[in-house]
């Protein structure tokens, strides 16, 4: 079945009904009768029925399966009748722009005439139905045609020759090389993506041979950072936002409120990007990308309904393929084996190691762990390796109370006695907040060392109270040491002087350079990262920027494993200490809605849009440069026969070094 369905020059096309009429009988009947079934667990028989959870094929199937084109002048199967086209007369394709019917009727954009098509737009947006490079010789000559951005036309200079200058989105060999080394040194966490510096020759400038999910990972991370360092601000603008949009669009958590915020974006950025690139750029698939929301609000996130979970299951079926004669035998052999191996391996003893309870790559060992009545002192995770990983050694006095004062101040149980010490501190000290707020943290777990001595202290307190054991445990393997997020309610005083701090959540950023587990003396354990946490600030784009070599909270370097996520940073290509902040979630790491940290999980989760609407949304004409004045035109020779040698291909690169 699946190879009727792949588009070639002898797939059935507009006839596919006919291959599957047997199939599409038996679903009707499956769909409104529905067929008497035993069920073996009961003893008993039900009428079954067949439900239509989704349909996957690419653009060029779904034309096959709808019944409507793909190609031409009515591409887009959601315009349908009132898609906006133009055919480009050199460059001999079809363009598909005109993204200001989307844009709410009184914004300015529909007023300007020379930023888009030489004219003003009033039509609203079609109703919805019911129920390589784009800068080539010829796509200057369809600007010509179109009358647009009178500065890129080509200027004929004599002697057969043509001049075309150097469009705003071009990049020097300077700038494709710093491009490239922003790809090249990203470190990712583990699982995100594939090894993209692999993919990545600095040398050479070009980026090939990557998966079209590292594609997707380029987009939502690493395109901002390199974007915003070797491009303008007319051409990073649209870009930053098309990449953040994206990163919002595809969250595993969504809300429906942002949807109708995403859904006015992605018609400002498109209209962004007409100002910016020639009609050539605009093929039907960058047209589709004002439909991705509504689609999000039909099916639910993406992260549930894209293709990469069934590829990754059609490579693996591909790998039961022995004898290349046949196939389909090969393949359907291979799956009953291992569906047989699935069944038996069920009724072998735990302690046999097999597919069902081998631990998964980052296995947190949720099940396994010993629940205390008080979950706080649970122990949960594991670390990665065998017990030859695990070092002991003597931990300093300064750190073993660094650590120690850590843990007492993110007990639930013991904020009882922290609001009973402060009220002694209060009584019986002088000075503002803020003094009774440092001594707080300096003498707090003397003096609840005192009170546990009292029969009103439980036991696992008792044991807290008397400190960590010295010698202490290190860990020494990671996945990806790459940083840490934190999220705090943090007083903020402006002053020593100040009686009146703000409280508010704030985030802080580090990267873990230790990893020690406390021992309370047997009784109990403590998993803790110690920190390096930076300075952070936001730029223009809205992106969180943090800098190495400006250090904060020194003294207070300690964090809990479960108080941490995760994120990395990209090096500004620039400035060797600057590194910008990108958060991610962990692809096994899903809110299910029923656990206890669901709150913060939702948080996490939900990694915010970066507004940065005010970029380069300029109404003024004057405004937009279009011409890379830095970089020196393109000359070429011969023009008629440069047209005819590239009237088949669409890829004459005029950015070509």
């Amino acid at each position: 079945m699946l190879s009727l369905l792949i588009p070639r020059p002898q797939s059935p096309r507009n006839d596919i009904d006919v291959y599957l009429q047997p199939l599409i009988e038996e679903l009707k009947e499956l769909w409104e009768f529905g067929v008497e079934t035993y069920d073996a667990s009961n003893d008993q028989t039900f009428q079954l029925w067949t439900s239509l959870l989704w349909t996957i094929s690419d653009y060029p199937g779904y034309a096959m399966l709808s019944g409507w084109s793909t190609k031409g002048k009515l591409a887009c199967v959601c315009c349908n009748y009132n898609t906006n086209s133009t055919y480009l007369r050199h460059n001999h394709k079809m363009c598909y722009m005109d993204h200001r019917v989307f844009l709410p009727a009184s914004h300015a954009w529909r007023e300007s005439k020379r930023l888009f098509k030489g004219k003003k737009e009033h039509r609203s947006a079609p109703p919805m139905l019911k129920g390589k490079t784009k800068d080539h010789v010829n796509a200057r000559y369809d600007l010509q045609d179109m009358g647009i951005r009178k500065e890129l036309h080509p200027i004929e200079i004599g002697g057969g020759q043509t001049k075309f200058a150097k469009a705003s989105f071009s990049m020097n060999s300077q700038e494709k090389s710093t491009f490239c080394s922003v790809l090249k040194t990203a470190n990712v966490p583990d699982g995100s993506a594939s090894n993209i510096s692999k993919c990545v020759h600095v040398g050479d400038k070009k980026i090939f041979a990557y998966k079209s999910h590292d594609a997707h990972f380029m987009l939502h991370y690493l395109l901002q950072v390199a974007i915003k360092s070797t491009m303008p601000n007319l051409v990073a603008g649209p870009l930053i936002r098309l990449g953040s949009f994206f990163r919002s669009l595809c969250q595993k958590v969504i809300q429906v409120q942002d949807l109708y915020y995403l859904n006015g974006e992605i018609a400002e950025i498109l209209c962004q990007l007409e100002m910016v690139f020639p009609p050539s750029f605009f093929d039907v698939m960058v047209h589709l990308s004002i439909h991705l929301v509504y689609e999000v609000r039909l099916g639910g996130p993406v992260q549930f309904r894209w293709m990469y979970p069934t590829e990754r299951n059609l490579c693996r079926l591909k790998t039961y393929v022995r004898n290349r004669a046949h196939p389909e035998g090969s393949t359907a052999g291979g799956y009953l084996a291992e569906e047989a191996l699935t069944l038996w391996s069920r009724y072998l003893h735990k302690s046999v190691n097999t597919r069902l309870n081998r631990m998964s790559r980052n296995y947190d060992n949720n099940d396994s762990c010993e629940v205390d009545s008080n979950d706080y002192f649970s122990s949960i995770g594991r670390h990665l390796g065998g017990k030859q990983n695990d070092k002991l050694f003597s931990i300093d006095s300064t750190s073993k109370a660094q650590a120690h004062r850590y843990i007492l101040f993110n007990c639930d149980d013991i904020q009882t006695y922290i609001r009973e010490y402060d009220e002694c501190v209060s009584s019986h000290t002088k000075g503002g907040r803020w003094i009774k707020a440092k001594r707080q943290g300096q003498d707090f777990s003397e003096w609840f060392k005192i009170r546990a001595l009292e029969n009103d202290v439980s036991i696992h307190l008792k044991a807290l109270s008397r400190g960590p054991n010295v010698v202490a445990k290190r860990f020494s393997d990671t996945t990806q040491n790459s940083g840490v997020t934190l999220v705090s309610l943090t007083e903020s005083f402006a002053s020593s002087k100040d009686e009146n701090p703000k409280t508010d959540h704030v985030t802080y950023y580090g990267a873990i350079n230790d990893i020690i587990e406390l021992d309370y003396y047997s009784q109990l354990k403590f998993v803790l990262f110690k920190c390096d946490w930076f300075e952070a600030k936001e730029d223009k784009y809205g992106l969180t920027c943090v800098h190495f070599n400006k250090k904060y909270y020194q003294n207070d370097p300690f964090v809990l494993v479960s108080q941490v996520h995760q994120c990395f940073y990209v090096q500004d290509p620039f400035d060797e200490n600057k590194h910008y902040v990108m958060k991610i979630v962990p692809r096994d790491l899903f809110n299910m809605g029923d656990q206890s940290n669901a709150t913060a999980q939702e948080e996490y989760l939900d990694d915010p849009f970066y507004d940065i609407g005010n970029i380069n949304a300029s109404n003024n004409e004057n405004d937009l440069n279009w011409v890379r004045e830095d970089i020196p035109a393109t000359i070429v020779e011969k023009l008629v026969d440069v047209i005819k040698e590239f009237e088949e291909e669409d890829d004459y690169d005029l950015d070509d070094e």
